[in-house]
């Protein structure tokens, strides 16, 4: 009893030991591959054609091999025809094999996720799955099992077939030995270390499962060249449904009895490898096998067996990716798959006969199964048969046979019949045997299938083929071909063909077509077909090519036959082919032109190239031209002449005829004339000749010249020409001319212009020339600009301002003269904040308004006008003057109710003609009691009449003031920085302080006039006293007001966007009380309109 339990419990171990083992080899089983099919596209979109090497890389490495239906295979994978719409893996097995874990250390093939990386003749590219990815992508993941739909793109447009050799695709392993030999371990042997024996390669080949049997279980063995293959039902890791295309290795030792084995072995069905759904084959039942005890072996499998493709077609709904082994395939009629030993008995039984029983054998097989035969067989063996059979057959049959076999079948049949065939098959596969027959085969079949199809043919192979074939065929159908095909590949024929067949074919072409032709081949070519055409077709071709193409064929056309096109072609056109022809062949063929159409010519051609003809052209066809010309041309054409005769020639005629001639001249060759004449004639031919030709001449002259010119001439016209003037002429001319008629010109040129000026010019010149320009139009130009050009001028010179204008409420001044040299003004109230105007005179005050910072009743100001300032007024510049002195009190209002005064007052030319008195210069002076001096403060000129000059000052202040002048511009004596704004918010709405730092540079203390202007306007000044060498703080706090405002206190400036204060934003204190009151006001106004209304409506008349 102890002996048998001890045995027992040894065969339980044992089989325990043989499951492990077992499942240990079941985990090392190989993978099955991932097959692919799709598209290969250039980068504009079109297909990429057959023959083109496809590579997919992990880690560098090409893991993929093609398989055909009969089970051939090769790793050099390659495009080919397109077929059903795709290009590669349709017509034959795209397989990316997978690594076979069994062999340890060597890699067959991808691993599961690997990135696949694509590459075409060498050349990487991108992949997209359509309906999976959303753009592309450099890679996808590898999915042992699947069918995966991926389209490939390059991103170039052109790449040669065969650039990347097989040899560089070469790697140990790749693809071998995908299967393996598992072994298992004997009943009571120990396990013993893996053996690596060597293994056939082999290719996973999926069992597909008829429709309602996925999951049964079965057993089959299919004979595939001396292997054998055992596979069981189940889950197996097939090309997808479960049961189809697993293999297991039996789990016991235990005899198996063979039972009846359904056997489903697919053909493509037609091109699209889009399996029909299976009628199985039953196979009568085995006899019973004992499977050996010792270590069972995996049948080798064959490597090439290809997987049945499910391609989706525009209707589908199935998803790209995995596909199922086994849908029904509704849009196709279903038939009996026969086995692929029937086919090669097929191919046997054709191989050994005559063709005439051959004839019988494939009567009636299908056209797929034929054309298999077709393959397999010798060339004239199938040529033989397929002159035999009638020609719709036959076509079926070649355009299902690969195209290189396809091509020798057809190279091997009857021309009429070979015309037959390729008359009827699809053009794509018409092309690939036409591209591949000898050329004198294909050219006789071309010549008889119809001209449509010819053309379809013609287009899609080669240009040398196809030049060679229509080399070869009679001129009428070659034309009519020609006519048909795409213009490249017509003119890549017509390009390679003799000059005498391409003028034929010209000939007969439509002209439209025949000009594109000529326009796409080479010139020398274009100009041998052109010159064997007759002339008048000839002529309408040139009239359609591009100009400097006609050029070039016309050059190397013979001179008669190119005059003869040319007096035929319009005008325009004949004369752009002259002008591009080189100027001796230009002459002899307008010498054989007659003359009318010959002045045409040279009427419209550039007139250098018109004066090189006519000097090329006999004297009396000259003559005959230049008459026939219009006078301007035939003064463009004789004064191109060396320029010191010219020059000599302008001097002595009349000025208007002068400026005719030169009006024609090119500017430099006019420039080099007016250069040597005097320069009063150049100034009154530059005076006639239109403003651009002007500029372009004094462009060109000599600065000196220019300016003696311009000076001389109308400031009008000067100015015209200083606008088209390069600036840096323009400085140098205006630089040396009179400051008035620089004042005159810049007044007349644009503010562009002005702005250009001011930027070139020295700050020195600036100064003599700007304020000889009216002030409207010096303050069009940025004050960025000029303060920049004039740091040592007054900011207030150079920036313009906003008129300050009497509040329209108050009314004006009411005036009381009260001596010779005594006047005062009252006003009954001032507003605040707004201009009050206080003077309207007298001599040199226009008026003087002030912003007051409170409301005042019954203002009045005193205006005394004083012989001299009653204080000393010390020189502050050059030539310094007085011009007039006053005397300004206010009456009912204190000087701190003064926010700033604006003064106008006029200074008479007389008096500054009479002291040299720069217009620059003008300051105002007002006397301050407390430091008992002088507070100096700039002016601005904004106009002037015949008599005066006005100018604006703005002041804190007024007491006794006094204007001047000096010779020259005074010199800065304080200079501001640190300009800052800070918006600040109260209970009754917003402000801004404004801030800045004034430095005193001068020598002596003195004090400074701070003006605050906003947009121009000004707004608050204050007087701050500086002492020599230090700096203060300049402060104003302004009532903000909403939008974009402009700052400036002197030369500083800057924009500030001021927002609207909501309500919500008001202090919760006097703001809301505000509001408050102005409703309470609002709601007892209208109560008591109420009560009035209702108590007139109710009142009794009398």
């Amino acid at each position: 009893m102890l002996i048998l339990s001890i045995v027992f419990l040894a065969f339980v171990l044992f089989i325990n030991l043989a499951t492990q083992n077992e499942s240990s080899n079941l985990g090392a089983f190989p993978k099955p591959p991932q097959v692919m099919y799709g598209k290969i596209f250039f980068q504009n979109g079109s297909l990429v054609p057959k023959d083109y090497l496809i590579e997919a890389r992990v880690s560098g490495i090409h893991y993929a091999q093609k398989v055909n239906t009969l089970g051939g295979y090769s790793m050099e994978t390659r495009t080919h025809s397109v077929s059903n719409g795709y290009n590669y893996g349709v017509s034959e097995n795209f397989q990316i094999c997978a690594d076979n874990s069994a062999t340890l250390s060597a890699i067959e093939g991808a691993q599961q996720d690997d990135q696949i990386e694509f590459y075409i003749e060498g050349t990487q590219a991108t992949v997209m799955r359509p309906g999976i990815d959303e753009t592309t992508r450099s890679s996808i993941p590898f999915n042992s099992g699947t069918v995966v739909n991926a389209d490939i793109y390059l991103a170039i447009n052109s790449l040669s077939a065969g650039s990347f050799t097989t040899d560089n695709i070469i790697s140990p392993n790749v693809c071998e030995d995908i299967w393996g030999t598992p072994t298992a371990t004997p009943i009571g042997t120990a396990t013993p270390t893996p053996t690596r024996t060597p293994r056939t390669a082999a290719t996973y080949v999926p069992t597909a499962t008829p429709q309602g049997q996925n999951g049964d279980s079965g057993n089959n063995s299919t004979n595939n060249g001396g292997s054998t293959a055992s596979a069981s039902g189940g889950s197996g890791a097939g090309g997808g449904g479960g049961g189809g295309g697993g293999f297991t290795v039996p789990s016991t030792s235990t005899p198996v009895s063979a039972a009846p084995v359904t056997v489903a072995v697919l053909k493509p069905a037609k091109s699209s490898l889009i399996p029909p759904t299976p009628t199985p084959i039953i196979k009568p039942t085995a006899t019973p096998f004992i499977a050996p005890t010792a270590t069972p072996v995996l049948a080798q499998i064959k490597r090439g067996s290809p997987v049945p493709i499910n391609i989706p077609t525009e209707s589908s709904d199935e998803e790209n990716g995995d596909i199922d082994p086994t849908p029904t395939p509704t849009p196709y009629p279903t038939r009996t798959p026969e086995p692929i030993e029937i086919t090669q008995q097929l191919i046997k039984n054709v191989a050994s006969v005559t063709t005439e029983e051959a004839l019988d054998v494939i009567e009636k097989e299908d056209a797929e199964n034929v054309a298999i035969v077709m393959e397999e067989v010798a060339v004239s063996q199938a040529a033989e048969i397929v002159e035999e059979i009638d020609s719709d057959r036959a076509a079926d049959i070649v355009s299902r046979v690969e195209s290189e076999k396809a091509a020798a079948i057809v190279e091997n049949v009857d021309s009429q019949k070979a015309a037959d065939i390729v008359g009827k098959v699809e053009s794509e596969k018409a092309a690939d045997i036409v591209q591949s027959v000898d050329s004198a085969k294909a050219a006789d079949i071309v010549s008889k299938v119809d001209t449509k199809k010819a053309a379809a043919i013609v287009d899609k192979v080669e240009a040398t083929k196809a030049a060679e074939i229509i080399g070869d065929v009679d001129d009428e159908k070659a034309a009519d071909i020609v006519e048909k095909v795409q213009i490249s590949k017509a003119a890549a024929i017509v390009e390679n063909v003799l000059a005498s067949k391409a003028a034929e074919i010209v000939k007969k072409v439509e002209t439209v077509k025949a000009a594109e032709i000529v326009s796409n081949v080479e010139s020398s070519k274009a100009a041998a077909i052109v010159e064997k055409v007759e002339s008048t077709k000839a002529a309408e071709i040139v009239e359609r090519v591009e100009s400097s193409k006609a050029a070039k064929i016309v050059s190397v056309v013979e001179t008669v036959k190119a005059a003869e096109i040319v007096e035929k072609v319009e005008s325009a056109k004949a004369a752009e082919i002259v002008q591009n022809v080189g100027s001796f062949k230009a002459g002899a063929i307008v010498e054989k032109v007659n003359t009318i159409k010959a002045a045409e010519i040279v009427e419209k051609i550039e007139s250098a190239k018109a004066a090189e003809i006519v000097e090329n052209l006999g004297a009396q066809k000259a003559a005959d031209i230049v008459k026939s010309v219009s006078t301007n041309k035939a003064a463009d054409i004789v004064k191109s002449v060396e320029s010191g005769k010219a020059a000599k020639i302008v001097e002595k005629v009349e000025s208007g005829t002068a400026a005719g001639i030169v009006e024609k001249v090119e500017s430099k060759k006019a420039a080099e004339i007016v250069e040597k004449v005097e320069s009063k004639k150049a100034a009154e031919i530059v005076e006639k000749v239109g403003s651009t030709k002007a500029a372009g001449i004094v462009e060109k002259v000599e600065s000196k010249k220019a300016a003696e010119i311009v000076e001389k001439v109308e400031s009008k016209k000067a100015a015209e020409i200083v606008e088209k003037v390069e600036i840096k002429k323009t400085v140098q001319i205006l630089t040396e001319i009179g400051n008035s008629q620089v004042g005159r010109i810049l007044d007349a040129v644009t503010s562009g212009k002005v702005s250009q000026v001011v930027a070139g010019m020295e700050e020195q010149t600036l100064v003599k020339k700007l304020p000889e320009m009216t002030a409207s139009k010096m303050f069009g130009v940025s004050s960025v600009v000029l303060l920049k050009a004039l740091p040592n001028v007054s900011s207030e010179q150079l920036v313009s301002e906003v008129q300050p204008m009497k509040d329209i409420r108050l009314p004006e001044p009411i005036p009381s003269i009260l001596s010779e040299n005594k006047v005062s003004y009252s006003v009954p109230v001032t507003v605040i904040q707004n201009w009050t105007k206080l003077v309207g005179s007298p001599r040199p005050i226009e008026e003087i308004l002030v912003r007051f910072n409170k409301e005042l009743p019954d203002v009045q100001i005193l205006i005394e006008s004083l012989e001299a300032p009653t204080h000393e007024m010390n020189s502050v510049c050059e030539g310094f003057a007085v011009y007039s002195s006053f005397r300004a009190t206010l009456k009912n209002a204190h000087q701190s109710s003064i926010n700033t005064a604006h003064l106008k007052v006029y200074v008479e030319k007389e008096w500054m003609i009479k002291h040299g008195i720069h217009k620059w210069s003008i300051s105002g002076h007002v006397f301050d009691e407390e430091s008992n001096s002088w507070t100096q403060f700039p002016s601005k000129r904004i106009s002037e009449d015949e008599a005066n000059i006005y100018y604006t000052f703005s002041l804190p202040k007024l007491g006794e003031l006094g204007i001047s002048g000096c010779s020259s511009v005074p010199p800065s004596r304080f200079l501001t920085r640190d300009l800052g704004f800070t918006l600040q918010k109260s209970e009754t709405g917003q402000s801004l302080l404004v801030k800045g730092t004034v430095e005193n540079i001068g020598l002596e203390d003195s004090n400074y006039v701070s003006v605050l202007w906003v947009n121009k306007s000004a707004e608050m000044s204050q007087s701050i006293f500086v002492p020599a060498g230090e700096a203060a703080q300049i402060e104003f706090e302004w009532i903000a007001e909403p939008g974009l405002q402009n700052i400036r206190i002197d030369r500083l400036q800057g924009d500030i966007q001021i927002k609207p204060l909501l309500l919500s934003q008001l202090s919760a204190g006097g703001g809301l009380m505000s509001i408050l009151i102005y409703f309470l006001v609002a709601l007892v106004s209208l109560s008591l309109g109420i009560l009035g209304l209702r108590f007139m409506m109710t009142k009794k008349p009398r």
